[in-house]
């Protein structure tokens, strides 16, 4: 979509969102399309709003987690991502989201585990496989033989 279309798109969307029943798709693409423009409350608020109307949907829970690191709030955004790596432990992208969660409140040792399960899901050249490498290396508990 070309990017002058987006604030045109958003309002559509908007519409659409606001019918009864919910589209969980639509509050999706909405989030989606808030974030890529950075209107960080407007998809925090989808986010929130699909998380409502579908419990068990994990990207939704994973993108909800997303804004929340973005806006600096790692304890909320935790709440989600655990719920969503519960969910679907599966994937490499909430376990990097974890990662950074934990990084951000401190805990070296939990986001070192997360990072280490996103090494073991990602080939090698996939950029979340390369940030979880540099993660790692920064970590110092992470690397046993590193000198401390």
């Amino acid at each position: 979509m070309r990017r002058n279309k987006i604030p045109e798109a958003i309002r559509s969307f908007r519409r659409v969102a606001a019918m009864d029943p919910p589209d969980p798709d639509v509050i999706g693409v909405l989030g989606e399309l808030e974030e890529s423009i950075g209107n960080l409350d407007d998809a925090e608020h989808a986010f929130a709003r699909l998380v409502r109307v579908d419990p068990r949907n994990t990207t939704a829970r994973s993108a909800l987690g997303r804004i929340l690191l973005a806006r600096a709030r790692p304890g909320e955004a935790l709440r989600h991502l655990e719920l969503a790596y519960e969910m679907d432990p599966y994937s490499p992208l909430t376990r990097a989201l974890l990662a950074r969660a934990y990084q951000m409140q401190g805990d070296s040792s939990r986001a070192g585990d997360h990072w280490r399960g996103v090494l073991a899901m990602t080939p090698e050249g996939d950029s979340l496989h390369a940030e979880a490498q540099a993660a790692l290396v920064a970590i110092p508990t992470a690397n046993p033989r590193r000198p401390r």
